[in-house]
This record gives structure tokens, C-alpha cells and sequence, in this order.
């Protein structure tokens, strides 16, 4: 569950991050385009510990 979270999240910054790169050019747009790359990275570390946990349990 907390994996699917993760990804809708990174998902929905992705699509504002395009949209402001294809249609508009908004300076406010710059956080978004921060957590378009903060966001990301964060989610692949949530699952990595998440991934490495079930390993750890099931040994």
C-alpha cells in the first residue's frame, strides 16, 4: 500500500512537471519541478527499506 502511495504521488508531481515544461512557463512552477526530482528519489527509497525489510523477515 505504501508502495502505491508513493507512486501516484511521484506520478501526479510528473504530470504538473510537464505540463508547466510544454504549455505554460510559471516561475511559482519551480518547487514543482524540485519535487519532481526530490519526490522520485524519496518513493525509491521507501521501497528500497520496504523491499530489503521482507527480505530480512523471510530469511
Amino acid at each position: 500500500m505504501k508502495k502505491n502511495y508513493w507512486i501516484i504521488l511521484t506520478a501526479i508531481i510528473w504530470v504538473l512537471y510537464i505540463i508547466d515544461t510544454s504549455f505554460y512557463n510559471i516561475p511559482d512552477m519551480n518547487i514543482i519541478r524540485n519535487l519532481a526530482l526530490i519526490i522520485p528519489g524519496i518513493g525509491i527509497a521507501f521501497a528500497s527499506i520496504d523491499y530489503f525489510d521482507k527480505r530480512k523477515k523471510s530469511k
